[in-house]
């Protein structure tokens, strides 16, 4: 997985590119074909926004956080977009296991027929 981080209106020190690339890179264990990844951090007056951008192949999912502390707005926005890669993920491994369930059924049916 690729991560291009960028700032704006702050200055990117090492210690927030480590933070966040901690974060953000075990979300990868959901799909191995990521193909973009994308980390915006903006800094005004008393806020902190952070918005994360990622590719899969034919989909993209964007997230944005904002608190206070630009450490709790990456945290926030990697917890977000855990939750949109595990409900994307869990969709399309639901949805294969109902086609089997399906053919299991039709399979049965038809078992009981014959007899």
């Amino acid at each position: 997985m690729d991560l291009r981080i960028s700032a704006r209106h702050m200055e990117l020190t090492p210690e927030i590119r480590e933070y966040a690339e901690k974060r953000i890179f075990p979300l990868s264990r959901y799909f191995d074909n990521i193909l973009d990844t994308m980390l915006v951090l903006t800094a005004e007056k008393h806020r902190n926004q952070a918005e994360l951008a990622l590719s899969l192949s034919g989909k993209k999912f964007i997230t944005k956080a904002e608190t206070s502390d630009i450490f709790a707005s990456i945290d926030e926005v990697s917890h977000k977009m855990e939750r949109l890669l595990r409900e994307h993920h869990d969709k399309l491994t639901d949805h294969k296991r109902a086609e089997f369930e399906e053919e299991k059924r039709e399979f049965l049916t038809e078992m009981s027929q014959e007899m």
